[in-house]
């Protein structure tokens, strides 16, 4: 009896390209779900990513500003290095207080490898085990954000998650 394994669909890499305006919305509405981050824009050229955010900081919001580089995703982990930090405007801080703040709001899926300024995120809350994705390049060009995909695979169609009970007094 063979056994090969077939996905059901499967690539040899392409590339894709989407409209920035497209991604920032998204990321506006994700932003809206949460009260730590009161909004994110994507900027950039070339392969240097920049992330402008405004967070409050003791009862104010501050604009900070994250510059990464090879950003990558493969086996459901997305890496990048942070080149460049700074808020208000300019005021450069150091790249650990990114790192810890990552570690803080997501403790059991990051990797920090402090003083080389890469961060790596387990994704694998997000990304289905069925899906082999990777992400070889990531590039803003014009007013477009470039995604160099390489060879991947879905096995299968992913499990719907089980049914939630609601919250509160289970009694009739």
């Amino acid at each position: 009896h063979e056994t090969d394994w077939r996905p059901l669909l499967r690539w040899d890499g392409t590339h894709l390209v989407t409209g920035l305006d497209a991604v920032n919305r998204i990321i506006a509405r994700a932003v809206d779900e949460h009260a730590r981050v009161d909004s994110v824009v994507l900027s950039g050229g070339g392969d240097r990513i920049r992330v402008v955010a405004v967070v409050p900081v003791g009862g104010l919001l501050a604009q900070v500003a994250l510059d990464l580089r090879e950003i990558r995703l493969r086996h459901g982990y997305l890496g990048f290095r942070i080149v460049r930090l700074a808020v208000l405007g300019g005021l450069r801080l150091p790249r650990a207080i990114v790192e810890e703040a990552l570690e803080r709001a997501l403790p059991d899926g990051l990797l920090a490898y402090r003083k080389r300024g890469v961060v790596v995120l387990n994704l694998d809350r997000w990304l289905p085990r069925e899906l082999d994705l990777r992400v070889v390049a990531v590039q803003i060009i014009g007013d477009a954000l470039h995604l160099w995909v390489g060879p991947g695979a879905l096995a299968s169609i992913p499990a719907a998650a089980a049914p939630r009970l609601a919250a509160g007094d289970p009694s009739p």
